[in-house]
Order: C-alpha cells, then sequence, then structure tokens
C-alpha cells in the first residue's frame, strides 16, 4: 500500500470531530458507553477499559477516537482501532461503543481508510457482538464474514482498495485535521 502516515489524533468531517481518547473524557465514556457495555460493568471495571483505550495511544500511536457532534461539541461515543492478538497473531481491530448509533457507519469507514492508508496495515478485523444493525454496518463498509473462532469479520487492504479506488485512498488523506 506504500508508506504509513501518521495516525491522525484529531479528524473533523461535517458530521463528526473526532479526538483521541483522553482522561478528560471519563464522564462522557462513562454516560454514553453506559447504553451497551459499561453500563453493565461496574464503574471500575469501566474506569479500566478506558484506561486501557488511553494507554493503547501511547503505546501504538493509534487508537479509539472520541466522538462528537462538530457544531456543539457534545460526546455522542467512541471507536476506532485497536491492536489485538486473534487466533495468535498481532492483527487490527475496529470497533465502536454503540454499533447501532448514526455515527457508527462513517466512524467505522474513517477508521478503515486511516488503518490502510495511515498505518498500512494490511487486513482490519471485527469482533462484534451479534446484531444485524452491527453487520450491516459492517458490511456497508466491505466487510465480509470470516472463519475463525473469535473474528466475525474482516477487510483487507487489497479488497477495500478494489472498492474505494484512487478516489478513496485521496479522500482518506483527505479528512480535516480538528
Amino acid at each position: 500500500m506504500g508508506h504509513a502516515m501518521e495516525f491522525p489524533q484529531a479528524l473533523k468531517t461535517p458530521r463528526l470531530l473526532l479526538t483521541r481518547l483522553d482522561p478528560g473524557d471519563f464522564e462522557d465514556f462513562l454516560g454514553t458507553s453506559g447504553a451497551h457495555d459499561a453500563q453493565a460493568l461496574h464503574t471500575d471495571e469501566a474506569a479500566m477499559r478506558f484506561r486501557a483505550h488511553v494507554e493503547h495511544w501511547q503505546r501504538h500511536g493509534f487508537g479509539w477516537w472520541a466522538v462528537r457532534d462538530p457544531q456543539t461539541r457534545r460526546f455522542v461515543g467512541c471507536g476506532g482501532l485497536e491492536s489485538a492478538t486473534i487466533d495468535g497473531r498481532r492483527s487490527t481491530m475496529v470497533s465502536c461503543d454503540a454499533w447501532d448509533r448514526a455515527y457508527a457507519g462513517e466512524l467505522v469507514r474513517i477508521a478503515v481508510a486511516q488503518g490502510f492508508v495511515g498505518l498500512d496495515v494490511q487486513e482490519i478485523l471485527a469482533a462484534p457482538s451479534a446484531s444485524d444493525a452491527v453487520s450491516r454496518v459492517l458490511e456497508r463498509a466491505g466487510f465480509t464474514r470470516a472463519e475463525g473462532p473469535q473474528a466475525a469479520y474482516r477487510l483487507t487492504a487489497q479488497a477495500w482498495c478494489a472498492s474505494t479506488g484512487p478516489r478513496g485512498r485521496a479522500a482518506s488523506r483527505a479528512f480535516q485535521a480538528a
């Protein structure tokens, strides 16, 4: 795919403002993530998960973004890419705190583009909980069901390039820095 670029800590689209998840986002994370995963968790467990997302940026130079409305700056959720070991090998995963929210599809498309262009990874996996909403979001972004015990969906750089063409790769470089 060429030379990797730095993974952006902040991006802005007409509908989303994405900023590197940082410690100041914890209360927002706890409030909005609660609709799906974090609500069932004890606050200490949610804090541990949140810290892991923040530390992921420090270790790997990429990770989850806080998702905000660009006009109001209201926190609406979070998601992005993360490293994981799947089937015994290092992998890059895309995930979102709430797959059925309106921003999920756009967030996944941005994260995928940044993973392939910015990080120069060759494959991105997704292992969400089973849901028709999740399947639709991933399939619209080009993912297909994958074989294996953990990774439910996968998208290769080759398939992404074929589906987006040069225009899609150029667009992935053109997201506004926030």
